[in-house]
């Protein structure tokens, strides 16, 4: 990881809202550049495995949302904002880009390609942009102080705000532009989900369920599930499914 990520630059842009950080890795340029957008608790780093597979034949530019990495800390924050910060870089590229988004990085992805489709030449969706699924015993709220309960004690060591990564669970899950925006994406989706859920014993992030609301809403994509791959190694033990599906 140490090669790839010293192979890469790191610069920042000044959106709207604050600096969002930028991270390049160059690549064939006769393809559209590929921009990656991380988890919500991630930064750019976390697509240094998939970076090392593609290994230059397509540009690759890996975005710090603002409350991570290298970009600013401060608010606004949720799916709107952070879609709206990536479109204003993009816009400053040329030529629409193939959009890939991890996780909470697909709802933003996904808000993003359906609101600036002319930006957007095709979505690649790694388990997230579908909406969460919340169990009837429980509402949207509690579904997100559940799980941020696990991923707030680990974010100092991060370099993440807890403030920001708090704000953009709740708006993924609760807020209706937020949890849904591929129901309003035109462009060409394709869906790769992992098997198994963020841990080998729990449930996946994106379950058949899911996917079939999505295909009896009309919705049409390309999907195919990451055997044995868990929520977070679908970036790295399990990436190659992602490094094929931007280089084929």
């Amino acid at each position: 990881m140490n090669r790839v990520m010293s192979q890469s630059s790191f610069s920042t842009f000044d959106s709207a809202n604050g600096a969002i950080g930028v991270r390049r890795w160059d690549g064939d340029v006769s393809s559209p550049s590929c921009v990656l957008i991380h988890g919500v608790d991630g930064s750019s780093e976390a697509w240094a495995t998939v970076a090392a597979g593609v290994a230059g034949r397509r540009s690759l530019v890996a975005i710090d949302l603002r409350g991570r990495g290298g970009a600013s800390m401060e608010a606004p924050w949720g799916v709107d904002a952070h879609a709206a910060d990536v479109a204003e870089f993009v816009a400053t590229l040329d030529g629409p880009v193939t959009l890939v988004g991890h996780s909470f990085g697909g709802h933003v992805a996904a808000r993003f390609a359906a609101d600036r489709p002319d930006l957007v030449d095709a979505l690649v969706l790694v388990d997230g942009g579908p909406p969460r699924l919340i169990p009837e015993s429980m509402t949207a709220a509690e579904l997100a102080d559940g799980a941020l309960s696990n991923i707030v004690p680990n974010l100092e060591a991060k370099g993440a705000s807890v403030e920001a990564v708090t704000s953009d669970f709740h708006s993924m899950v609760g807020e209706e532009r937020a949890a849904r925006p591929i129901f309003d994406v035109t462009v060409t989706i394709s869906l790769l989900r992992a098997e198994l859920g963020v841990a080998p014993t729990l449930p996946p992030v994106v379950p058949d369920a899911i996917v079939t609301e999505m295909r009896d809403a009309g919705l049409v994509f390309d999907e195919s599930v990451i055997g044995e791959a868990t929520h977070f190694s679908v970036l790295g033990d399990h990436s190659s499914a992602v490094v094929e599906a931007l280089t084929r």
